[in-house]
């Protein structure tokens, strides 16, 4: 079996906002699943700016990454500030929750090392 585990090295210093920075990024995924699933992707737009910006702030560049893509899988379907477009597909749709499955395995098998 392929051990998914990523090991991410932190800074002690930032050692005890963690915790909060995990939980509130599973409470985001969940955020995000239901925002796909809503066509919502002006949510799903500002949510993966937000996740871009703070990922690699406190190490989690994968974090990062995901947002990134999340911003622009959601900036082809919906113009800024519409919060349901007719014209989402379901392809796009697809996508965002194969990023959101990338975030689920992302911080399921992340395992934090502190310098």
């Amino acid at each position: 079996m392929e051990d998914d585990r990523v090991v991410i090295r932190i800074d002690s210093e930032i050692r005890e906002l963690i915790p909060g920075f995990m939980e509130n990024r599973r409470r985001e995924l969940e955020i995000l699943r239901a925002d796909a699933m809503g066509r919502r992707f002006d949510a799903v737009r500002k949510l993966g700016h937000t996740l871009a910006g703070v990922g690699s702030s406190y190490g989690f560049d994968e974090i990062s990454r995901i947002g990134r893509e999340l911003e622009r899988a959601a900036s082809g379907a919906a113009p800024a500030g519409v919060a349901a477009p007719a014209g989402v597909t379901d392809a796009e749709v697809l996508a965002v929750q194969r990023l959101a499955d990338e975030l689920e395995s992302y911080l399921r098998n992340v395992v934090l090392r502190y310098t």
